[in-house]
């Protein structure tokens, strides 16, 4: 085992003997830009051996390098390898840099269209001149509400199992949430007293080296949170 330190923080880790630069500093969660994915391509991945032994394919990779920065130890992280103890410099420009995020864009306006939907019902309780079951009291009482055709819904199991207590213990005044899905609409939560106003939805833009999500109000179509990060793939390639 080899201990290699990296500056300038001085983050040591302890790696076999041929583990490249750069998997040694992934496992010390130093993030590197590796735009190639470590072959060796993009020539991003600049470090330099301030001292100890490493092994650098000068004929093969030193095309990114001027003769003066090879002197003073420059190679790529992702294929030089760990032959003993090292110092190894880690220049400001080849790590992963905090940048803005873009997160806004010129506004369209689009047809909105959620596929959930929240429909507040009051409904009757049974009686023995009416006796139908909670559940179709319940979908039938969506379907009054502007909701789908009852007999296109369904509700699963573990959802029917909390239909008959919550609806005797909010006196028969519900809201339930509808989503449409392949083949027909499901219930997917039911919610006591009126909580229609409140529906909220997901988008996440995944890209190649940022995440941004987007929390969406469903029942006014405008964004009410924005959430941005790196994505750790990045340092993968």
């Amino acid at each position: 085992m080899r201990t290699v330190t990296f500056l300038p923080g001085y983050n040591k880790i302890v790696a076999p003997r041929g583990t490249t630069i750069l998997d040694a500093a992934q496992r010390a969660s130093i993030n590197m830009n590796v735009v190639c994915g470590g072959q060796g391509k993009c020539g991003k991945c600049v470090v330099y051996v301030q001292s100890g032994k490493a092994e650098f394919d000068r004929q093969k990779y030193g095309r990114f390098f001027t003769e003066e920065e090879l002197k003073k130890g420059a190679c790529l992280a992702c294929v030089t390898t760990i032959q003993g103890d090292l110092h190894v410099i880690i220049p400001e420009s080849t790590l992963i840099q905090e940048q803005k995020i873009l997160v806004n864009g010129i506004d369209t306006e689009i047809e909105f269209h959620p596929s959930v939907k929240k429909y507040y019902v009051e409904l009757q309780p049974p009686t023995l001149a009416d006796p139908s079951p909670d559940l179709s009291r319940l979908l039938w009482g969506i379907q009054k509400r502007g909701g789908p055709v009852a007999e296109k819904m369904y509700a699963p199991l573990e959802v029917m199992r909390e239909i008959p207590a919550l609806l005797r213990h909010s006196d028969w005044k519900v809201t339930g949430t509808i989503a449409l899905v392949p083949g027909g609409y499901r219930l997917i939560d039911l919610q006591e007293n009126d909580t229609s106003h409140r529906l909220y939805g997901a988008a996440v833009d995944l890209g190649s080296t940022t995440v941004v999500a987007y929390l969406w109000d469903l029942i006014t179509g405008k964004v009410a949170a924005v959430a941005s990060n790196y994505n750790r793939q990045i340092s993968c390639g």
